[in-house]
């Protein structure tokens, strides 16, 4: 629930999630973020080490919307991924004739 209240507070667009984590089980974090009203329909990108089959059919059962293993995945397979899970987690975008811009906090060295 911790993990959960924690994601609410930043409301982000798509989890990217390790099955192994130190206090809950990946997979049990999984099922709670997809039960919870607004989690439910949020992409959710599996990005772990597990081995096990198990630990990788349950993810997909639980509703995981993508699954890497980090060993066997390039930088720009992981890009890509997450690109497409976000891209179908987003409204499209209303004016897209210029180029993407952020706001960058200011360096704290200058």
């Amino acid at each position: 629930a911790e993990a959960v209240d924690l994601l609410e507070s930043f409301a982000p667009d798509g989890v990217i999630l390790d099955l192994m984590l130190p206090k809950i089980k990946g997979v049990d974090l999984l099922k709670t973020m997809k039960a919870t009203p607004g989690f439910d329909r949020k992409p959710v990108l599996v990005l772990s080490n597990a081995y096990h089959t198990s630990m990788i059919e349950s993810a997909k059962r639980e509703g995981a919307d993508a699954i890497l293993v980090k060993s066997a995945s390039s930088p720009a397979m992981v890009s890509e991924h997450i690109g497409v899970l976000l891209a179908h987690a987003r409204p499209p975008c209303p004016v897209n004739d210029g180029p993407i811009q952020t706001a960058l906090p200011p360096d704290e060295h200058d």
